[in-house]
């Protein structure tokens, strides 16, 4: 017959171990989540080009070498993605073909990029 003693220690050891492995799934998850730095600097350089970012930068009078120099390529890749997933291009060509339009009303990245132009 099994004590009550005992039953409780193994109850410690099956939690024990099933904390350990859902710790270990997860660890596991998030390392294949994670996403390695994998581009370049030249690679960053010709994406923003190509971008309306490349403009935006111009509009603020940021030179791209400013641009680089002062940002993270955290920072760089953020504002990539914001560009590429904006929904307001409409607002910003109109913005940059001279409409009297404030970008900070529509741009995710604007905060941040009139921040550069101070420093």
């Amino acid at each position: 017959m099994i004590s009550s003693c005992d039953n409780h220690s193994q109850s410690l050891i099956i939690g024990g171990i099933t904390i350990a492995i859902l710790f270990v799934i997860m660890i596991t998850d998030m390392m294949l989540n994670m996403k390695p730095q994998k581009i370049s600097r030249e690679e960053q350089v010709a994406m923003v080009q190509g971008m309306l970012l490349s403009n935006m930068l111009e509009h603020l009078s940021i030179p791209l070498n400013q641009y680089f120099r002062m940002t993270s390529d955290r920072d760089r890749e953020r504002h990539i993605l914001n560009c590429k997933r904006c929904s307001c291009l409409n607002e910003c060509v109109h913005m940059l073909l001279g409409e009297d339009i404030d970008p900070e009303t529509f741009c995710p990245n604007c905060r941040d990029l009139k921040r550069l132009m101070y420093n």
